[in-house]
């Protein structure tokens, strides 16, 4: 009889862990802490989705939805802060050190400020704002066919603009070594791309220097003291303060998202698989890490990196990548603030504290 119990009681032990594995946790998030034990999470807040219609868009302190013609601003904890309801929808926010929407009638406004319109810009739409001793604006013509920078003081008072002719307009940086600014472009010639590098002054828009990489096109342009790196669709490229290439590293496949930390490089690239190549500011390889979790993003975190992609993040320790965290739902962006890791799901958004052990 005993031993009929005994056998009847394991057997409910059984089942009910069964049970547990397959069906406790499916429609939630589950995270688990790395095998190495140095990084965990601690969920804080979850806001549900379920009522927020439009994008959502994550800054620091806050984050913004925008549906139709209203642009909101939200604390993480679901606290509505500020709210703004425009004559006409709106077309795009920029953030930066003050931030703007643009509607599409074609008027730009300050975001919060009632009583503010910037610009009713009647030849032109704009493309992009960037602002730190000066705004810089990139606009194109009404038809799309020639790019242009205008460039203003901090009150907004125009000081020059910058015509591309045939060109368009990447990205553009106020330099670090000069009053001028880098800018990116791209154009072709037949069926050839071509990138242009370029740094132009903001007295005069003298052009200081050019560098072109045919058959290339430039995505990401990150300055640093010691000179100005450039990754393409098919190469890394590290140039001094006269546009002179130092070093080209090449070898990626499709490479997704690109950061420096600690004088270190790190690229992410591949496709079924991802690759993290780690390099040296002397374009040397110092190391590359293969896993079959994709991952589209690095987001620089204290002196290391986290990586994210639609259903994992993971942290890297010592050249390892650690999976810290898998959702079953997939993740529309994570953004990171200090020690606060914020995760955009479909239906919800969630906060966590990240600790380092």
């Amino acid at each position: 009889m005993l031993k009929k119990i005994v056998t009847i009681f394991i057997i409910c032990i059984i089942l009910l862990s069964a049970y547990f594995y397959f069906n406790i946790g499916v429609d939630e998030i589950k995270y688990w802490i790395s095998g190495s034990g140095t990084i965990s999470l601690t969920e804080e807040k979850s806001i549900p989705l379920e009522d927020f219609k439009g994008k959502i868009i994550l800054k620091d302190s806050i984050f913004y939805r925008i549906h139709e013609n209203i642009l909101e601003a939200y604390g993480y904890d679901g606290i509505l802060q500020a709210r703004r309801e425009f004559e006409s929808l709106i077309d795009r926010l920029f953030l930066g050190r003050n931030s703007y929407v643009k509607t599409v009638d074609n008027k730009l406004y300050s975001a919060f400020n009632e009583e503010e319109i910037m610009f009713t810009l009647t030849d032109k739409v704009v493309l992009g704002i960037s602002e730190n001793k000066y705004s810089l604006v990139a606009s194109s013509n009404l038809e799309g066919t020639q790019n242009y920078l205008d460039i203003y003081d901090i009150n907004l008072v125009p000081k020059t603009t910058i015509s591309f002719e045939g060109e368009r307009l990447i990205d553009y940086q106020q330099s670090m070594h000069s009053n001028g600014i880098i800018v990116t472009t791209f154009n072709y010639l037949g069926s050839t791309v071509t990138a242009h590098i370029r740094e132009v002054l903001l007295e005069g828009s003298y052009q200081v220097w050019i560098t072109d990489l045919p058959g290339e096109l430039a995505m990401f342009i990150k300055l640093q003291k010691d000179g100005l790196y450039a990754v393409t669709n098919l190469n890394l490229y590290k140039l001094n303060s006269n546009g002179k290439i130092l070093w080209q590293y090449s070898g990626f496949d499709k490479i997704k998202d690109f950061e420096i930390i600690e004088n270190q490089i790190y690229i992410l690239s591949g496709g079924a698989e991802t690759e993290l190549h780690i390099i040296s500011s002397e374009g040397k390889l110092k190391n590359k890490i293969t896993t079959t979790d994709i991952y589209n993003q690095i987001l620089p975190f204290e002196k290391g990196i986290i990586l994210s992609g639609r259903q994992d993040i993971a942290y890297l320790h010592r050249d390892k990548i650690d999976s810290i965290l898998y959702s079953p739902e997939l993740i529309q962006h994570v953004y990171v603030e200090g020690d606060r890791l914020r995760i955009l799901f479909q239906n919800k958004l969630s906060s966590y504290k990240i600790k380092i052990k």
